[in-house]
Parts: structure tokens; C-alpha cells; sequence
């Protein structure tokens, strides 16, 4: 087999301004339908007839029809009200159908890089459907679901005061994506082109020098292409050489990046080495699986990051906590206000969010921040209480923070895990469990014993509302320099 050559970012392709800009394009444009309230009313209907037909339950069908349309991410934001209430069952439909399909934003973006569009819609309408019967095979529904109808289901607020706003946080949003998928070219490009030199040299040792990883996943991949008949080619030579290339296709799909694989599928159309329309449909409409890679599971715990808490009785402002200087006042003082509740550590990698606090507080006047230092955590706090406030200024997260400004209170240490956790945070775990049980290592953590719904590391957050009741939980690592909880926060301030 001749040695393919390596995709290339050539400035001739055009790539940033057809394939990336498309992207932006469309992220705002679905941000304003969904302000409008047209994903909303198009989605409902999809998901009642899949409901019916299939016979899944409301959430999990109106994800599966969000999956067509929006994707992963933006589907589970939109079923985020039904997340705390599903059962392990309707979670294993969520994410199976969240790996089945692509998101809108990026459908664009393939079709660019010359995938066929009718292909991409049809194979991502059938993967919805096929998610969800495969997934009630794998993981049958044994729990009663509280989400059976439609009728009884309630979308997400919207988080945005007009057009102008919505259609500037759609852009900024797919934003990232564009980031993400320029990264993830260049690094893998350039990986694959490593690679490929490395085996050629190692192939020419033994007077094999067309050696290369593209070629090893062909062989790898090769019997699942020919089961699913890659080729119609009455020629057998034609059929072999398509066959090979479908399977090198899926290949580079799944150990490397969907977007390597559609770009060489788009070079391969244009020159004519896969000419077959049968091989290109089979290409197409089998990548679309796409997000079954490494990366994007790491993504999809990511999106479980927020978590809407359980209707409770009581408040915080029943606790009493103490003070850096050893007062014990009670969290009364916070009644009216919308607070978000942080366990913090002074030496973490996370303690530039603290650089984060001030400009929420300034954006939200109705926000207070209480914050309580935790050294559970692979022991990231100073021994003792009064060296705190220095060690924010003048160490981390330095660059002149003032962890004294209003509507910033910083307490006394805490245990939020073990035996001798404070009961405010037995309270607020409580109301609101995760579903997350991913743990950093056992000798960096510093409490007993370990519990399934234990705060995970420093930096967790609670969105707590004017009565004391909590409604939200953030795991660390969703917060996006304070822009994952903006909207969360905007809405518990605008109620009354």
C-alpha cells in the first residue's frame, strides 16, 4: 500500500474561514432559537414522538432529540432540571446517546471539510434513536422514573435579558469550541506526522520504509470495515484498496481526532482515491459515533459538574460557624441574600478563582461569597487561622487580592469531610448529592472514612438561595473563571 500523506493546515483550504467561523456562526444562531423559545417547542415535539414510539421516559427522550440538534453539553444543560431526579438507568440513556451523536455547532464544520450532509443528518437521526434501544438493553429500567410524561417536564430558565445578550454568549461559547478544535488539530497533526516518521524509519531497517501509523490502523480496523461491506466495487482490487481506506478512516477516528479523519476523507474526495459512493457513505455515517474517544468521557464527567439539589427542609441560616478571630456567629446574617458556600485552600491549584470572587460580587450586588478554608485536601491551608489573610495577599493568589472586600467572608478552618465534618456541610450535602464518585488518590486525602457523596477536592461550590435553601452544586473544576455559575446566579437573584 502506498504511503499516505500526512492532512496539512495548508492557508490556501481556507480552514479557519469556513470551517471555524461557521462554527460561531452557528453557536449564536442557536442561541437566539433557544431564547425564542423554537429548540424548546421543536425538541418537545421530537421527544413526545419518541417517547411514545420508543417508550422511554420524558428526559431521556427529549435529550436524545436535543443530541440531533445541539450535542452533548448543550443537551444536558437543557434536561439540567430532571439530572437530580433521574434514575441510574435514564443517566446511562443520557451519556449513550450523547456519545451517538455530534453536535450541531460541529455538523457545520464537517460538512465543510466535505462530508455529505444528508449522510451526517440521516446517520445522526438513527444514532438517537438506536442510543436509546441499545442503552435500555445494556442497562435496563428497573427505578421508577419521575419523568414519564412530557407534560410534567420543565425546561431550564433562560438565563439571558435580551437578543443582543444571547446571541454575544452563543459566539463566545463556540468560541471555545473553536479553540478547542484548532488545538486539538495542531497538536494531533503534528503528532501523527512524529509518529509516521519514526515507524518509516524504524520500516526502512528493514526494507519497509512505507511504514506508517495511518497503515497499522488500516490493518487494525480492516475486518470491521469489511464486515460492514465498505465497498460495492465489482472489481475486487477497487474493493480491497476502498475497504482499506474506510477501515484507515476509522481508525484515525478512533485513536486519534474526528476532525483528522473527516479532513482526510475530504482530501481522499477530492483526488479521487475514494471514489466509491458506497465507501464514502459507510465513512461518513460510522464516524459519526464520534465522541467514543478518550478525551471526550473525561468530557462528558465534565458536563456532570453541576448539580441541582433535592427540595429540603431547612436552611443555612439555622448554623453557626466560627470566625478567623474565634467568634461563632450565626449564618442569619445572610437571609435575603443569594450566597455561594466554597470550601477554599490557599496552595491549590485552584486558588486563582479566588481572583474571581471580586468580580462576580461587583456584577451581582446581590451575591455574598462565604468561604471556609479546608486542609483535607493534601494539606493546602496554613496550621492556623490567623496566617490565612497573608497568605492570600502577599503568596497566593497574590497580585494584590484583598480577601477582605465586601461581600467576601472568609471563616475559621473547617472539616467538610469525616467523622468530624462541620454539620453545615452535612446539611448541604445532604440537599445536594452528586452522582460523581471520581476521587483524587487516597494518600491526598486527609479524613475518614470516605463517602460517596463527600466533597470531591478544594473550591466545590454551593449556590445557596434568599431562604437559606441550597440549589446548586459546582464541582471545582466547573467554573470557567466564574462564568459556568452566572446564569445560575442571575436567575436565584431575580427571584422573589
Amino acid at each position: 500500500m502506498e504511503t499516505d500523506e500526512i492532512p496539512t493546515l495548508r492557508p490556501e483550504d481556507g480552514f479557519l474561514a469556513r470551517a471555524l467561523q461557521i462554527i460561531i456562526y452557528f453557536g449564536a444562531i442557536v442561541s437566539v432559537l433557544y431564547y425564542l423559545g423554537v429548540i424548546e417547542a421543536v425538541l418537545s415535539r421530537v421527544a413526545w414522538v419518541m417517547q411514545y414510539t420508543v417508550g422511554t421516559t420524558a428526559a431521556e427522550s427529549l435529550n436524545a432529540a436535543a443530541c440531533i440538534f445541539l450535542g452533548q453539553t448543550e443537551a444536558a444543560i437543557l434536561i439540567e432540571p430532571a439530572l437530580v431526579t433521574m434514575t441510574d438507568s435514564e443517566i446511562h440513556a443520557v451519556m449513550t446517546a450523547g456519545f451517538a451523536c455530534i453536535a450541531g455547532s460541529l455538523f457545520s464544520a464537517y460538512i465543510s471539510f466535505g462530508a455529505c450532509p444528508q449522510y451526517l443528518l440521516s446517520a445522526t437521526v438513527m444514532s438517537a434513536a438506536v442510543s436509546l434501544a441499545v442503552s435500555k438493553i445494556v442497562y435496563p429500567e428497573v427505578q421508577a422514573s419521575k419523568q414519564k410524561s412530557m407534560k410534567s417536564f420543565k425546561f431550564n430558565a433562560r438565563g439571558h435579558n435580551n437578543v443582543l445578550e444571547c446571541i454575544s454568549d452563543g459566539a463566545v461559547h463556540s468560541a471555545q469550541f473553536v479553540g478547542a478544535i484548532a488545538a486539538n488539530l495542531i497538536v494531533y497533526i503534528a503528532l501523527l506526522a512524529f509518529v509516521n516518521s519514526v515507524l518509516s524509519y524504524f520500516g526502512s531497517l528493514v526494507n519497509y520504509p512505507e511504514l506508517t501509523f495511518n497503515q497499522i490502523l488500516a490493518y487494525i480496523f480492516f475486518p470491521l470495515a469489511y464486515m460492514m461491506g465498505a465497498s460495492d466495487a465489482a472489481d475486487p482490487a477497487v474493493a480491497m484498496d476502498e475497504t482499506m481506506k474506510v477501515a484507515e478512516l476509522m481508525g484515525m477516528k478512533t485513536a486519534l481526532n474526528e476532525f483528522i479523519a473527516y479532513q482526510k476523507l475530504s482530501e481522499w474526495k477530492a483526488d479521487g482515491v475514494l471514489k466509491g459512493a458506497r465507501a464514502q457513505t459507510i465513512a461518513t455515517m460510522y464516524r459519526i459515533a464520534s465522541f467514543l474517544l478518550a478525551c471526550f468521557f473525561g468530557f462528558s464527567l465534565a458536563n456532570n459538574g453541576i448539580f441541582k439539589c433535592q427540595n429540603t427542609i431547612g436552611s443555612i441560616h439555622s448554623f453557626s460557624v466560627k470566625t478567623l478571630d474565634g467568634r461563632i456567629p450565626s449564618l442569619s446574617a445572610y437571609r435575603g441574600d443569594v450566597v455561594m458556600v466554597v470550601n477554599v485552600a490557599s496552595f491549590c491549584t485552584y486558588t486563582a478563582q479566588y481572583l474571581d470572587f471580586s468580580p462576580l460580587l461587583q456584577k451581582f450586588p446581590g451575591l455574598k461569597i462565604v468561604a471556609f478554608p479546608c486542609n483535607q485536601f493534601l494539606l493546602q491551608e496554613p496550621i492556623r487561622d490567623d496566617e490565612i489573610l497573608n497568605a492570600l495577599r502577599y503568596v497566593r493568589p497574590g497580585h494584590g487580592f484583598n480577601p477582605t472586600v465586601d461581600g467576601l467572608d472568609i471563616y475559621g478552618k473547617i472539616d467538610v469531610n469525616g467523622d468530624e465534618e462541620a454539620p453545615l456541610y452535612t446539611f448541604l450535602k445532604g440537599a445536594c448529592p452528586t452522582t460523581n464518585t471520581t476521587f483524587k488518590r487516597r494518600e491526598h486525602l486527609f479524613y475518614d472514612p470516605i463517602r460517596a457523596n463527600d466533597i470531591q477536592w478544594n473550591f466545590e461550590k454551593f449556590l445557596v438561595d434568599r431562604s437559606g435553601r441550597p440549589r446548586y452544586r459546582f464541582l471545582a473544576d466547573n467554573w470557567n473563571n466564574g462564568k459556568a455559575v452566572e446564569g445560575y446566579i442571575r436567575d436565584l437573584i431575580a427571584e422573589q
